[in-house]
């Protein structure tokens, strides 16, 4: 199955006056829930009920937080490894460097790995995503999600 995606205008980084086009993820609707998740490992010939896999989720993702709020990286096998990341501003001098001053921001990443790294994303076949109107089909061709040969391909 292909992944979907879809052009999205935005800002050019290097240069806040220019607008160009990305092409960016189109995510199915709605967003899977732990809930849903449980559900769907459930329907997978899996011996456990969907209330046992949500309690062993929901404790997992409880410890992954605790973990990672302590500083540890969490791998999970052929997934990812989820870790704290901190950005912020640089100073000429260490001795006025506060984190009120200078961390602009504290986030959760993510890194691919094992079976399910970059290597492997990067197989993963992309098609422009017929649900949108895309800025690169005129509207006498309409929304039928053609695309150029090339576009299905692996990148």
């Amino acid at each position: 199955m292909a992944l979907k995606f879809q052009m999205t205008q935005m800002n050019n980084p290097l240069n806040r006056t220019e607008k160009l086009w990305y092409g960016t993820v189109r995510h199915e609707q709605p967003t899977m829930s732990l809930d849903d998740l449980a559900e769907h490992m459930a329907d997978h010939n899996t011996p456990y009920s969907k209330g046992t896999i949500v309690g062993i989720l929901t404790d997992m993702v409880s410890c992954i937080k605790e973990k990672t709020l302590e500083g540890l990286k969490v791998k999970i096998d052929n997934l990812a490894i989820f870790a704290l990341q901190v950005k912020s501003k640089g100073e000429k001098d260490p001795k006025l460097w506060t984190v009120a001053k200078n961390v602009t921001n504290v986030h959760l990443s993510s890194r691919a790995t094992g079976k399910f790294s970059v290597a492997n994303l990067r197989a993963a076949s992309l098609v422009e995503s017929p649900d949108y109107t895309s800025p690169r089909r005129t509207e006498d061709e309409g929304t039928g999600g053609d695309t150029t040969p090339d576009e299905n391909t692996e990148w």
